[in-house]
């Protein structure tokens, strides 16, 4: 079922989906990101809901995907 969902993403049918190694949704990513942010943890700028898609297609990279999981 991922492969689909992943599909439907990719075919603008779908918002989002968990995908990658790790099966993570970017909205999950992009609220991790800001939390982080919030505390210190990490630099960078806010991402907001303009930001999922591009976030997705970033969760394609291994690195990237783990990284967020973590």
């Amino acid at each position: 079922m991922d492969f689909v969902a992943d599909e439907a993403v990719e075919h603008g049918l779908k918002d989002d989906s968990s995908t990658g190694w790790g099966q993570i949704f970017a909205w999950v990513t992009v609220d991790a990101h800001n939390y982080c942010m919030q505390q210190g943890i990490i630099n960078g700028t806010p991402l907001t809901d303009s930001d999922v898609r591009a976030v997705w297609d970033d969760l394609q990279n291994p690195t990237y995907n783990i990284r967020s999981v973590a």
